[in-house]
């Protein structure tokens, strides 16, 4: 649980760094079909064409 709680502390840093006003972070949970759904928002300034072309690499 440790490490999921830094995860999601990593994403709402890069939020700030992008220059988000408002961060928004929802969580979830349905015991009936084993579901726990994380979601973080933000108005932060977004990532560029080729970032979005590598963000699935999770050596990036």
């Amino acid at each position: 649980m440790k490490e999921l709680a830094l995860h999601i502390l990593d994403i709402a840093q890069n939020s700030v760094r992008a220059k988000a006003k408002i961060i928004e972070i929802n969580i979830w949970e349905d015991i009936t079909v084993n579901l726990f759904k994380i979601e973080i928002k933000d108005d932060g300034i977004g990532m560029d064409e080729e970032t979005l072309k590598i963000v699935d690499n999770p050596f990036y």
